[in-house]
């Protein structure tokens, strides 16, 4: 009789204890909806502001404004940036991962070498070309051999100007290249 007697008390503290959880509980997903309630005006209030800025600016003569088109030179470039940011990402992944063989971590840096020395290249290129013509923008890439320029020229090089940039190529390499692997494109 005595182990009937204690279960009734048993399940009174049981009853006492579960109601403090059950609060918390309920504590908890009222903070967790508040939270949530909170990040979604905070969403609404963003979205709000950045249509208000973006379309709040006009132009004189009340039409809205343009942005710039992009000519084909620049989106090259960009193209290029992010190709050659790309690929250096993922050397240094491969320079600084623990689990990378010395002879792969040694190629990598190599190849991060040479890559900036290709990018050194082509920039020293730009400047130069730039200088010596009319051009309105100017796109040297390189790759192994083959070296591209994009020239932006409302008329077309003369020959003289297509033997310049050969040379200024040459000289900024310091190095013989062979004129063959150099193709010069005028975009118009």
């Amino acid at each position: 009789m005595e182990i009937v007697e204690q279960q009734p008390e048993i399940l009174e503290i049981e009853a006492k204890e579960k109601t403090p959880g059950r609060f918390r509980r309920a504590f908890t997903k009222r903070r967790k909806m508040m939270i949530l309630a909170g990040m979604f005006v905070l969403l609404i209030v963003t979205g709000y502001l950045n249509f208000a800025l973006n379309n709040n600016t006009s132009a004189v003569d009340g039409r809205p404004p343009q942005r710039p088109q992009l000519t084909a030179v620049e989106m090259a470039r960009q193209n290029n940036t992010a190709a050659r940011a790309a690929d250096e990402l993922m050397l240094m992944n491969l320079i600084n991962n623990p689990n990378t063989s010395e002879d792969a971590r040694r190629d990598a840096e190599k190849a991060k070498i040479t890559m900036q020395e290709v990018s050194q290249f082509e920039t020293m290129s730009e400047g130069l070309i730039r200088a010596i013509g009319d051009f309105g923008d100017v796109l040297v890439a390189k790759s192994g051999d083959n070296i591209n320029v994009l020239v932006e020229n409302p008329e077309n090089i003369s020959d003289t100007q297509a033997t310049q940039i050969k040379l200024i190529l040459r000289e900024v390499a310091n190095r013989f290249i062979d004129i063959d692997y150099i193709v010069i494109s005028i975009l118009d």
